[in-house]
């Protein structure tokens, strides 16, 4: 429970304040461990920043696995997923914190490049699933870097601008605009009302 306290006001902080502007004091205070007990589980900020990111891919993980189990078709399963990503991204201490810091220049690169690594992989995977719903000219592996990147990018600019609750609107908008575009006739034909923010026209 420990360990997982720390990690949520970790995240928190991170989050608020970056790498740098957050000292072990403040998270410590958030949550009111003792230094000892970090030191119990972390050997110092850096350790407990890597265990922020590892976390934040492992829900990414776990939540993929949790939709893929409602037993949708594949790419309603990818957007469900995005909905969730984006309901972590705005309420999940460890996830905010996480992102903050995959795009802090203070952690190294290759931390991003991991788990942007792993979310484009992992939406590749789950839109070759979903080939015979889509469109036969469309580029999964360029769909795939397209969607990570314009999420992110929507994320980041939420943050920047402290606007977080437009977030999901602005995913909803990326589907709307997508969808027509990549998936075949008949899944949207039979997925014309069935999403709750899909339009009607």
């Amino acid at each position: 429970m420990t360990r997982h306290t720390l990690l949520a006001a970790a995240g928190a902080q991170f989050a608020t304040s970056g790498y740098h502007g957050s000292p072990l004091r403040e998270i410590l205070a958030r949550c009111g461990v003792t230094k000892g007990a970090l030191y119990f589980h972390f050997p110092g900020k850096e350790a407990l920043a890597d265990a922020v990111i590892a976390a934040t891919t492992a829900t990414w993980q776990d939540m993929g696995a949790d939709v893929r189990d409602l037993g949708f078709d594949p790419l309603h399963t990818l957007i469900l997923q995005s909905e969730r990503v984006v309901d972590l991204m705005r309420t999940d201490p460890i996830v905010r914190g996480g992102i903050r810091l995959l795009n802090d220049p203070a952690v190294p690169t290759t931390r991003a490049s991991e788990h942007y690594g792993y979310l484009e992989t992992a939406t590749t995977a789950q839109l070759t699933a979903a080939s015979q719903l889509l469109r036969d000219e469309v580029d999964i592996p360029a769909l795939a870097r397209t969607l990570i990147t314009t999420v992110a990018g929507h994320n980041l600019v939420c943050e920047r601008t402290d606007t977080m609750d437009q977030l999901s609107d602005r995913v909803h908008s990326l589907w709307r605009m997508m969808l027509p575009l990549i998936a075949a006739h008949h899944w949207l034909d039979a997925h014309r009302h069935d999403l709750p923010w899909h339009s009607s026209a």
